[in-house]
């Protein structure tokens, strides 16, 4: 596997492996863009951030975009099964899902979670778990 560098809006370096299915890891230090990112393929990868901010490349990560999910929360974790279908995970219970590479997020029904969601993950399109404060 060949290492590669990209460069975050705080304009600081990280590194990250390319690999053949999505790449998803959480505890990086990248400032204001968050902690949680996903890679899909060599080139296309998101970020959760605050705010409801997701950072999204194109290129690798050479360069990053923002896009609002819509609701002025912090986003823990993030997941991509493929390019197009993702969910964001954060603050009171809040998970978004996006059918469109993440340009786009809807709400999620998430009755009875009112506590900040820390992961998520899915294992097809169809069936998702997340967890976060108090189990």
């Amino acid at each position: 596997m060949e290492q590669n560098r990209a460069t975050g809006l705080d304009g600081k370096r990280f590194g990250f492996r390319l690999v053949d299915k999505p790449v998803c890891d959480r505890g990086l230090a990248l400032g204001a863009m968050g902690q949680q990112f996903c890679f899909v393929g060599d080139d296309l990868g998101w970020i959760a951030g605050s705010e409801g901010k997701v950072f999204y490349t194109t290129d690798g990560g050479e360069h990053w975009d923002v896009v609002y999910a819509g609701f002025n929360v912090r986003l823990n974790d993030l997941v991509f099964k493929d390019e197009n279908h993702g969910w964001a995970a954060g603050e009171n219970g809040t998970i978004f899902h996006s059918q469109d590479g993440g340009m786009n997020w809807e709400l999620q029904d998430t009755p009875g979670a009112n506590h900040d969601l820390a992961a998520i993950t899915f294992n097809d399109l169809e069936k998702g778990w997340a967890c976060g404060e108090y189990g």
